[in-house]
């Protein structure tokens, strides 16, 4: 019986990283926007 193959250890390591790198570049548009929309977003209150 052939078993599935399973995915090597350098091809997780791949995965890991692309992912990182994906949330990185989300995290980077994030810190672009303006601040008010920041504060907006974020769930902290805003005094005023």
């Amino acid at each position: 019986m052939q078993q599935p193959p399973q995915p090597t250890q350098e091809n997780l390591v791949s995965i890991v990283s692309m992912t990182l790198s994906e949330l990185r570049a989300e995290r980077q548009q994030l810190v672009t926007l303006p601040a008010d929309a920041a504060q907006e977003a974020s769930c902290a209150p805003v005094a005023g």
